[in-house]
């Protein structure tokens, strides 16, 4: 086995240095091999397409861009016959690869191309959360109660670590052992990240199950009178008051208010929830809608 790693490393070591032997020359004002290649790069790494082709659509993905040998001469200082020859090796080579089109060419560098691979764990954790979400919905809509949704999560959250001890034991001895019991066998972090994520999604949708109803009012009863009104439409006041309202509604006071009046004070703590309803349902549609009655 250890010969074996031996020539796989040996082998792209090698082709590393005959791609690195081939760019390395360079001739007067012309660009050399290495700046043409590193060239090619730069254009695949922001999808680039010619000026004078921009109407046409294409579909490109991650490390593609489209070129005409005629630009590439060009902008390389190189005739075409040279472009059109460095082009193939670097194809040849395993370095490009080229999809021709009548008038132009899609080019793909591999490296750029790839994407990066997920681990089965991030994978699990992603699904983990997903089913969390599912579940939690459930349970904002009506359609399940606090109990069946409480038992829904735990038993997802179990589900899930005993998948992942799984996982980690086939990557130590490439066996399969069956289920293992919840929480054993893996390592305090993996443990950690399930856990904050499983506790995260809880805490966001009682937040948006608590003030997701208000929105709407809160904008038209409480914080546009308080805009207009109080700050006469002022913006900076504004941008200060939210930060003074957003101290009180998490630690109960701000530094702001502490030479205001009683009165001011009452102001601002009634202002919390409304400003918290307004947090909790950022995600979802424009706050302002159904406010205009036309």
């Amino acid at each position: 086995m250890k010969k074996q790693k031996h020539r796989t490393s040996s082998g792209k070591m090698s082709e590393r240095m005959s791609l690195l032997e081939f760019l390395k020359e360079r001739s007067g004002i012309r660009l050399s091999k290495l700046e043409a290649y590193l060239d090619l790069v730069d254009k695949a790494s922001v999808q680039y397409i010619p000026k004078d082709l921009c109407k046409q659509e294409f579909s490109l993905s991650n490390g593609q861009f489209v070129i005409t040998i005629t630009e590439l001469a060009g902008c390389w200082h190189w005739h075409r016959a040279t472009v059109r020859t460095f082009i193939e090796q670097l194809e040849k080579m395993n370095q490009i690869s080229v999809t021709r089109l009548t008038k132009s060419q899609i080019i793909t560098i591999p490296m750029l191309a790839e994407t990066p691979a997920v681990s089965p764990i991030d994978a699990a954790l992603d699904v983990f959360r997903q089913k969390m979400c599912t579940a939690l919905d459930e349970w904002r809509s009506g359609k399940m109660s606090a109990s069946a949704c409480a038992s829904e999560c735990e038993q997802l959250y179990e589900d899930a670590t005993e998948e992942v001890a799984i996982i980690l034991q086939k990557a130590d001895n490439g066996n399969s052992i069956g289920k293992v019991p919840c929480g054993r066998n893996i390592p305090e972090s993996v443990g950690h990240a399930f856990c904050m994520t499983a506790l995260t999604a809880v805490c966001e949708a009682t937040f948006h199950q608590v003030l997701s109803q208000e929105t709407d009012n809160a904008l038209v009863t409480s914080l546009l009178p308080f805009f207009y009104k109080d700050l006469g439409g002022d913006w900076l006041s504004f941008i200060e008051a939210a930060k003074a309202i957003s101290e009180l509604a998490l630690d109960g006071s701000s530094p702001a208010l502490h030479q205001e009046s009683a009165a001011i004070k009452s102001q601002f703590q009634s202002l919390c929830r409304p400003f918290l309803a307004i947090v909790a349902n950022q995600e979802g549609s424009c706050p302002s809608k159904g406010c205009i009655n036309l």
